[in-house]
């Protein structure tokens, strides 16, 4: 049987959560069936990854569209969005020589390379693993929505979040993130060495929050509502872990596009400076910096927050279901997202509600039988959604109905 050609492009080769969700979705596709062809925008540490994973990738020079939060329209970042739409000439080269049966985007920022590969005549398929819901520039959403719907056989979303905003699309499908949860494991030692370095002892409450300290990536609301607790509730007896780049902590060991992205963000970093001290609560969070090790630091907390203002829920949200853990949660913008259920494996509230998020807190957190409710049936969601292998032959039936 003639294995089917699969080009996969990636729009660069630094670790994000983006390059994490195609490590895992190579995993999934039977190598047997599929001749992959894997392409990278640029050198990085993903490529040695993927070859230690058994996948080699070659690097073509690409040239992203960036729309989560991406520029806003006065900054230099604008006229680079715009230019590349035009500059992605060397991706077409590569294709040919390729000849893939089916040409896979792994993200909307690759728009540019869409419109140039268009004319060859080969099935698109796009990945959806973000929202409009941040982007900075109108304009941008726009161009971004007529340029998938121009090229695009096929659009596959990462949850309800990112379907919503191509509900007209004859032909998308709902895939969730991926990640090998059946071979999840922890030692208690790394539990305690990890919560012992961050100086809370056993029979404190660990809340964590884990990302870049944006106003978009929740870390803003994730003050707000700790400060709001202290205030509400005190904070006897629980510790608020902030894990991620701070601006004061420029040691941490983060991609260059994130330390670009962190380093063009001064004036949001003294303003979370200045949110800290005005929730007065600087000494009531601990900043351990960035980690590599993000699903043993999960399992380390007694509860999750993630409350980011990016329509959609991510990656972490993944993550923390897989690893077992209770997570309370801002939905997205559609309300109609599935990857958590409100009440049975997390617990969903309004973005913004800090007197709601510190009182479902609150809740959760001196409810033992809730946590092991949310943990368990979390987990076993989880099982049930984002395991590579399931989630890997979702994708191969839709690759072979574009075929057909």
């Amino acid at each position: 049987m003639k294995r089917i050609r699969l080009a996969i492009i990636h729009q660069d080769g630094l670790l994000t959560g983006s390059a994490t969700s195609l490590r895992f979705l190579l995993k999934g596709l039977d190598t047997m069936k599929f001749d992959l062809q894997v392409i990278v925008g640029g050198p990085g540490p993903l490529q040695d990854i993927l070859l230690a994973d058994g996948f080699e990738a070659e690097i073509c020079p690409i040239y992203g569209f960036w729309t989560a939060p991406g520029p806003r329209w006065y900054r230099p970042g604008a006229v680079k969005n715009v230019l590349a739409l035009f500059r992605n000439g060397r991706i077409k080269k590569v294709i040919k020589k390729i000849r893939p049966d089916i040409i896979h985007l792994n993200d909307k920022a690759l728009i540019g390379v869409g419109l140039r590969l268009k004319s060859l005549g080969i099935p698109i398929v796009q990945h959806l693993r973000s929202t409009y819901q941040a982007t900075h520039t109108g304009l941008f959403v726009l161009i971004s929505k007529w340029a998938i719907r121009r090229y695009a056989s096929l659009v596959v979303s990462i949850s309800e979040d990112e379907a919503e905003e191509f509900a007209d699309f004859e032909s998308k499908a709902v895939i969730f993130n991926s990640m090998d949860v059946m071979n999840l494991s922890f030692s208690p030692h790394v539990k305690s060495e990890i919560r012992n370095g961050f100086g809370v002892s056993e029979n404190e409450k660990m809340i964590l929050f884990i990302g870049l300290f944006t106003k978009t990536k929740g870390a803003w609301d994730f003050v707000n509502m700790a400060g709001h607790f202290k205030r509400k509730y005190g904070a006897e007896g629980y510790k608020f872990v902030m894990v991620g780049p701070r601006a004061k902590d420029p040691t941490a060991a983060i991609s260059e596009r994130m330390k670009a992205m962190w380093n063009s963000a001064s004036r949001e970093a003294a303003a979370f400076e200045e949110l800290l001290s005005k929730n007065n609560i600087t000494g009531d969070l601990i900043f351990p910096g960035y980690r590599k090790d993000v699903l043993d630091v999960i399992h380390a907390a007694d509860v999750v927050v993630i409350c980011n203002r990016l329509g959609a829920m991510g990656r972490q949200a993944f993550e923390v279901l897989a690893v077992g853990k209770p997570l309370l949660i801002t939905g997205g913008h559609s309300g109609k997202s599935s990857i958590v259920i409100d009440g049975k494996s997390a617990i969903v509230v309004k973005a913004e509600d800090y007197p709601e998020m510190a009182r479902q807190l609150k809740k959760l957190a001196e409810d033992p039988i809730l946590m092991e409710k949310l943990s368990r049936e979390g987990r076993r969601h989880s099982e049930l959604h984002f395991d590579f292998r399931q989630n890997g032959k979702k994708l191969e039936n839709e690759y072979m109905k574009l075929l057909s």
